[in-house]
């Protein structure tokens, strides 16, 4: 017993979870952050491929699984990521532009999908095929953060045209 044990902690600390609306996916995000956060998942990916035949490198994409979910659902506000990208991004990137959620948001939904592939594979036991689900996960983030080109942005636009979203 003692202040550390989740289960003596009031239950208020968890209720600002459910005071958040479901799907509150900002109108605009910050190109900074978006882009922070695709370094930071590439080098995760990269991470979860080299240590693939090691225990932390299934945990990595089950992280980024969590992550993104958290992002989808709510936002960048109770994601880990999404918090330290706040804090990096700006200092490394142009901390003023802002790009439009929508498209964001269906690159966090192809997010989801790809590390819940590298997860369900890693903990299935076939660690190639999640070292190359992670491998495309690492290169579609990498692209956003090293080169401000969003892969899941331009599937986002090709839907609309095509009227499927």
């Amino acid at each position: 017993t003692g202040p550390h044990r989740i289960d003596s902690l009031h239950p208020s600390v968890f209720l600002f979870l459910f005071k958040m609306p479901m799907f509150s996916f900002p109108k605009e995000v910050k190109k900074s952050h978006v882009r922070m956060m695709g370094c930071q998942v590439a080098a995760l990916c990269g991470a979860s491929i080299l240590m693939k035949d090691q225990a932390a490198g299934k945990y990595i994409p089950a992280f980024l699984m969590f992550d993104y979910t958290s992002r989808l659902f709510f936002g960048g506000k109770v994601s880990l990521l999404g918090n330290s990208a706040a804090a990096l991004g700006p200092v490394v990137f142009d901390p003023k532009e802002t790009e439009p959620g929508n498209p964001k948001q269906f690159a966090t939904l192809c997010g989801v999908m790809f590390s819940t592939m590298a997860t369900a594979a890693h903990f299935s036991g076939n660690t190639d095929a999640g070292a190359m689900v992670a491998g495309a996960l690492m290169c579609a983030a990498g692209m956003e953060g090293l080169f401000d080109f969003c892969l899941g942005c331009q599937f986002y636009g090709m839907g609309v045209k095509m009227g499927l979203i």
